[in-house]
């Protein structure tokens, strides 16, 4: 059934069993939009546990010298 039948079908109904039909959906939306809020979301950090152990500050230390080693000299 499409929306267009769906629609035409309501129109057909009382005014007060229209008002019944919009709470029935209003309920059932609320009901599966609360079902959607209990599954359970990955973290962000989560998200990320593909990309393995992140890196330790001495190995973070020793790229940002090596990064700089030469930073400043100029060949004259």
């Amino acid at each position: 059934m499409t929306l267009e039948q769906v629609l035409m079908a309501a129109h057909q109904l009382s005014p007060i069993d229209q008002l019944r039909l919009v709470r029935q959906l209003v309920g059932d939306m609320e009901a599966a939009m609360s079902a959607e809020d209990r599954q359970p979301r990955v973290s962000s950090l989560g998200a990320l546990a593909h990309l393995g152990q992140a890196p330790s500050e001495e190995e973070i230390d020793e790229v940002r010298r090596e990064m700089t080693a030469g930073f400043g000299e100029r060949d004259l």
